[in-house]
C-alpha cells in the first residue's frame, strides 16, 4: 500500500487494501508469460488490431527472472 498510497493519497486505506487483495489474485507473481497470455493482454487492452501476439510476446524477456 505504501507504493501506491502516494499517488492515490484521497483513497482511504480501508478501501486501498479492499482494492489491493482484490488485484492480487489477478496478478502473476511468477513473472513468467506464455504466448497465450500476450493474446489475452491484446483482447483486454483492444490493440489486437494494431499489435499481433507475436509482437507483444516478443517484447518479454525472462532475463530478470530468478
Amino acid at each position: 500500500m505504501a507504493v501506491v498510497k502516494a499517488v492515490f493519497k484521497k483513497v482511504p486505506d480501508d478501501v486501498m487494501l479492499e482494492g489491493i487483495a482484490a488485484v492480487q489474485k489477478a496478478l502473476n507473481t511468477s513473472g513468467r508469460v506464455s504466448q497465450k497470455m500476450a493474446e489475452n493482454t491484446l483482447l483486454l487492452d483492444g490493440r489486437g488490431d494494431k499489435v499481433s501476439p507475436e509482437q507483444l510476446f516478443g517484447t518479454f524477456t525472462s532475463d530478470f527472472l530468478p
